[in-house]
């Protein structure tokens, strides 16, 4: 009896022992998956609106995200957009995965109906 209850105690004191470690355990982060992307969607009537001189979507200057972490555009525009410098068709979208920490300034290339300013800067925080 004095065993069974021995035993019985080292078990639970193994599991309390693991669940502690598992919590504080630096791989806590890469066992969740990565983050969740970053999403921008280009509405319906963006084009025709900046013809007319009218702001619909516009990127932000600046996008934060973690490496490993991705940001996708999605076109609902009857017209083709550009992100960085990949052709977004109306209906599809594009997805970048910036996978090392640092800062990512894009000026060329950017369609001037989602880059107001034509400068976005993508600034990846390790993970």
């Amino acid at each position: 009896m004095l065993r069974i209850r021995r035993l019985l105690l080292g078990a639970l004191l193994a599991l309390a022992l693991l669940s502690a470690l598992v919590a504080q355990a630096p791989w806590r982060g890469v066992l969740a998956g990565p983050p969740e992307d970053v999403v921008f969607v280009i509405p319906v009537g963006t084009l025709v609106a900046g013809m007319r001189g009218e702001t619909v979507f516009s990127l932000p200057s600046r996008i934060d995200v973690v490496a490993g972490q991705s940001i996708t555009v999605r076109n609902e525009d009857q017209a083709i957009h550009y992100f960085f410098d990949v052709p977004i068709p109306p209906g599809g979208s594009v997805r970048k995965t910036f996978e090392q920490s640092g800062d990512f300034g894009y000026r060329e290339g950017l369609s001037c109906s989602i880059a107001g300013n034509a400068n976005v800067t993508v600034v990846v925080q390790p993970r």
